[in-house]
């Protein structure tokens, strides 16, 4: 495994100051990420309270694992900006800083005094993202959304049905971690051009949106044909269900006539390559029922799905365990890769997940460990907004921020 980076090593956003009035997953996930490339990320959080994600899944240890995972490398700024001080110095930090993002419900920022209209007067460069569920336009943008009612209303939760035909929720947060990504290439985009012209830019991230963008041929062949054409075959699913092999499962992918070659071959089955139901893919999905238990049986017969795996692999046919989260962290191409980073944290040593761009010449990385709640107030305060110890403590005493 990884173990986090020191602050000299240079990334690609050295120099660049994130300012952030986002809490739970979308915009956390995206400010880890330019936080890994190097930005300068200034969590805004409540005094007293902080981001509701701290007190998600808390362990013995008194922190939250998701916490700690979104935040690795963050600042924490803990300021009131309901209160005019509070806003006061938010507007002030703005002002020096480069990009915004924030996921309220869409106009609740701008309510607050922080839309993009009034922070283009402050700081022309400025590149504001707003990360909501449906976006800042259309009949459901004032919808309150999470996650699953995100994936459902954008048909991925409609894709994976199981055998009784009713749809299976996912259980993880794929919208938001989506939309962070898709919100990560935007700023990244909008910097650039701000570098060229000097403007600033207001991007508008639906989580919606960017689930809907990454449907690929469901949706594609349903906007060309009407259906999905090629796909609604109850066969597919027979054919592509993970088989069993002793007491795990592999998933097998026979999508060109390449590969049902090779693995005729590696069966010792050259009848079943010449068989007129099983030449095309469209053929063997229509005739799954026939050919799922022929392949059943001979995967049971190699003993285990390691074996079948060594086989398959060998013979240039694409095979994957069906891996649990332990089978992932042990596996050699997530160690090889240190997609598992050491960082240290108030309690001790702990692992989070590493950054997924590898460069060149710069490096992305854990830059530290999750700020607890306003640990960077008095060092944002003074280094950056200019304000002195006399005027920082009255702060504090007056509750406006916390230390």
């Amino acid at each position: 495994m990884g173990t986090q980076s020191s602050d000299e090593k240079p990334g690609l956003l050295d120099g660049v100051r994130v300012i952030v009035l986002s809490h739970y997953l979308a915009g956390p996930h995206c400010t880890r990420l330019l936080a890994d490339m190097g930005a300068e990320v200034i969590k805004v959080e409540n005094p007293g309270v902080g981001d509701p994600e701290r007190l998600v899944e808390i362990d013995d240890d008194g922190f939250s694992d998701t916490f700690i995972r979104y935040n690795a490398g963050k600042k924490s700024l803990a300021v009131d900006i309901r209160k005019p001080e509070g806003l006061a110095i938010t507007r002030e930090l703005i002002r020096r800083s480069h990009v915004v993002i924030e996921n309220r419900r869409p106009g609740s920022i701008a309510d607050l005094g922080l839309g993009y209209q009034e922070l283009q007067k402050l700081n022309p460069s400025i590149v504001m993202c707003s990360i909501s569920g449906y976006g800042q336009s259309g009949p459901f943008a004032q919808r309150g959304a999470y996650a699953g009612i995100i994936q459902s209303w954008a048909g991925f939760t409609g894709l994976f049905r199981g055998a009784d035909g009713a749809p299976k929720i996912m259980p993880m947060s794929l919208a938001d971690i989506n939309a962070g990504i898709h919100a990560t290439a935007a700023i990244c985009a909008a910097l650039f051009h701000c570098q060229r012209t000097g403007k600033g830019q207001f991007i508008d991230i639906s989580m919606f949106d960017c689930m809907v963008s990454i449907i690929d041929r469901p949706l594609t062949r349903h906007l060309a044909h009407g259906k999905w054409k090629g796909r609604d075959f109850a066969g597919y699913g027979l054919l592509t269900e993970p088989y069993k092999c002793g007491d795990s499962y592999i998933h097998i992918s026979l999508v060109s006539p390449a590969d049902w070659g090779r693995i005729t071959k590696a069966m010792g089955r050259p009848d079943l390559g010449q068989d007129p139901r099983f030449q095309t893919e469209e053929q063997r999905l229509q005739h799954a029922g026939h050919l799922r238990p022929i392949l059943a049986e001979w995967f049971e017969s190699l003993g285990s799905a390691e074996k079948v795996i060594e086989v398959l692999d060998g013979a240039g046919v694409p095979v994957s365990l069906v891996a649990t989260m332990k089978d992932v962290i042990k596996n050699p191409q997530f160690l090889a890769r240190q997609l598992a980073v050491e960082i240290e944290e108030p309690f001790g040593t702990t692992n989070v997940i590493g950054s997924p761009f590898k460069f060149s010449d710069t490096e992305a990385t854990v830059r530290g460990a999750a700020p607890a709640l306003g640990q960077h107030t008095r060092e944002i305060l003074e280094g950056v907004v200019g304000y002195d110890d006399s005027r920082i403590n009255q702060l504090k005493e007056r509750g406006i921020i916390g230390t």
